[in-house]
């Protein structure tokens, strides 16, 4: 193998990760520093390209199946930033789909392979298929969708072209499909206000589970009698809710010149309540971002968010940290806030209902491309591949990882302990046991 080769840094990523768990963790950069990769495309000639995130701090933190987040300030320098490691490697052609790491891009193609990834692009892969659709839509490629194409691509053409024949592609695919599912949860965990803003930036499982907990005494500070401050739109659009339900009754049973005053009217008012919910979604962004007085270096004042942004960051730090059963308890909570029951004492709110939705539907795909990632996991483990102890032992742990952040808990748990049975006294066997126990107490 060549120890020098991209292809075996990034074949060796996630082993290597385990080391980023223990790493002390870089200050965040003041901006982003980018570089511009562009190569020609070997199957159509197209020219493509892609912008690839230089740093390489992990101060956004690091997941358990080890996701690594760099930590930046935009541009602006308004808000922080935490981007999955790696996010940006790969280069897809926006008018072939051709994909692959940005090393292996330009690299040529038998003809016998291109034919077969051409032909598979055009007729025989979904995501491709989802892809197109997409950019007929708005014009890009998710960044998810990037190393769906490029685990595509590299199975149908193999490795051997890279002069790396001793990785197993279907190891190397593996890896691919579970960074697919890195780049989802990022963009869960980097919705507005992010949870690098909110301070949730764990490195271990227990800095979730305290993070956690933070949010969870914010939302219990909001709750609190006589908390917060009431919403001034709240009010205006309930009224205007049941203006409309009024004016509906008038419409049905009114004589046909009142019906069609009513009509209008009530058509004005759903634009109206449309801009008072777009207002409101503005002062609650504004709101989470100004700073206190007394929020200094000791981490962001919970208290400057509102019940609605910090229920929602619950699920999402449930999501990030791969506890699927708290993190169902905390949707249902946000659901039942959205939907203005008595103990948020406000009205439904259509914003938070469609954030919820959109969340969900995130959730439910990076579940299928976790999925994909820990069948082919699988699938080499039952041969005995890696040949390396250390290696299938490493692999064994994500099996179980992934086996639990998709909610197949027999599965992790059986995992878990044979990766403890091996030891328990190095980092591997360390986590594995804390983990083990979160899943025995249903976690």
């Amino acid at each position: 193998m060549q120890r020098s080769s991209p292809l075996h840094r990034a074949a060796l990523a996630l082993s290597g990760a385990v080391a980023l768990v223990a790493a002390a963790l870089a200050a965040p950069d003041a901006r982003a520093d980018r570089r511009v990769v562009e190569e020609r495309c070997p199957i159509c000639a197209t020219v493509s390209g892609t912008s690839i995130h230089e740093s390489q701090n992990t101060a956004g933190g690091v997941d358990t199946d080890f996701c690594a987040y760099t930590l930046e300030r935009r541009a602006d320098g308004d808000r922080l930033e935490a981007t999955a490691l790696g996010r940006d490697d790969v280069i897809t052609c926006p008018r072939c789909l051709y994909s692959a790491l940005h090393d292996h891009f330009g690299q040529a193609l038998t003809d016998a392979d291109a034919r077969k990834i051409r032909e598979t692009l055009r007729t025989g892969s979904p995501v491709a298929s989802r892809v197109r659709a997409a950019q007929a839509e708005d014009g890009g490629i998710a960044a998810a969708r990037r190393f769906e194409l490029a685990a595509t691509c590299y199975e149908q053409a193999g490795l051997a072209r890279l002069g790396a024949t001793s990785i197993d592609v279907r190891l190397f695919v593996g890896h691919l499909w579970h960074r697919a599912a890195w780049c989802l949860r990022e963009r869960i965990s980097s919705e507005s206000p992010s949870l690098a803003e909110i301070g949730f930036r764990p490195t271990t499982i227990d800095d979730a589970l305290a993070g956690l907990a933070a949010i969870d005494a914010a939302i219990a500070r909001r709750r609190a009698p006589g908390a917060g401050r009431e919403d001034p739109l709240a009010a205006a659009i309930a009224e205007v809710s049941e203006s409309r339900r009024a004016l509906a009754v008038a419409e049905r049973h009114g004589p046909a010149a009142a019906r069609y005053v009513a009509s209008l009217a009530r058509d004005r008012l759903a634009e109206i309540a449309d801009r008072l919910r777009k207002a409101q979604a503005v002062m609650r962004e504004r709101e989470a971002l100004r700073p206190e007085p007394g929020a200094g270096e000791g981490g962001p004042d919970l208290a400057r968010f509102d019940e609605r942004t910090l229920v929602v960051a619950a699920v999402r730090a449930c999501h990030r940290a791969g506890l699927v059963q708290e993190r169902q308890v905390r949707l249902l909570d946000a659901q039942r806030v959205a939907s203005g029951s008595e103990r948020s004492r406000s009205a439904p709110d259509s914003l938070l209902q469609d954030q919820l939705t959109r969340l969900e539907g995130l959730i439910q795909e990076e579940d299928r491309l976790l999925g994909a990632a820990r069948d082919r996991y699988a699938k080499i483990l039952a041969e005995g591949r890696p040949g390396e102890p250390t290696e299938r032992r490493r692999y064994r742990f994500l099996e179980a990882d992934l086996s639990r952040r998709i909610g197949e808990v027999d599965r992790a748990r059986g995992g878990f302990a044979s990766v403890v049975a091996e030891g328990r006294e190095d980092a591997l066997g360390a986590i594995a046991e804390r983990l083990l126990r979160l899943v025995e107490t249903g976690r």
